[in-house]
């Protein structure tokens, strides 16, 4: 394909900055970010099963619904943008929170369900942050 430009008109397909124009655009990070977190949640979902406290096809439905997320993610669909920074804040939450517990009851942080939690908290955290800018990008209209 012909990715030259002519008379300040392309020929053949977009290019990447002409599809990307947002600035503040971080959906390749979080999309990665994303796909990690559930890449890490399936292989340990088998491994920590009598440590969930929720049944496992939650942690299967969770992973589904990272997945769809990372997919759907674009530059341009602020409504996308706003429930990745909710469901990573929700995230956030629930992973520390089931961390802090497991610290609690067993007081050491080598436990690798305790650091199976901080990883994910750590992954959500700049998946929050990155979503962060992207959204303010997009209300600044970069």
């Amino acid at each position: 394909m012909d990715y030259r430009h002519r008379e300040g008109k392309s020929e053949g397909p977009l290019l990447h900055k002409e599809i990307y124009k947002t600035e503040h655009y971080h959906g390749f990070v979080i999309r990665r970010l994303l796909i990690a977190a559930g890449v890490i949640m399936l292989i340990t979902t088998p491994i920590f099963i009598d440590l969930l406290p929720h049944p496992t096809l939650s942690s299967v439905i969770a992973v589904v619904i990272l997945i769809i997320l990372a997919g759907i993610l674009n530059p341009r669909d602020l409504n996308v943008t706003i429930s990745h920074i909710g469901i990573s804040s929700i995230a956030i939450v629930v992973f520390e929170y089931y961390a802090i517990d497991r610290y609690q009851d067993i007081r050491t942080i080598f436990d690798p369900f305790f650091l199976t939690n901080e990883v994910l908290v750590i992954i959500f955290l700049f998946v929050l942050y990155y979503n962060t800018k992207t959204l303010r990008g997009m209300l600044l209209k970069k």
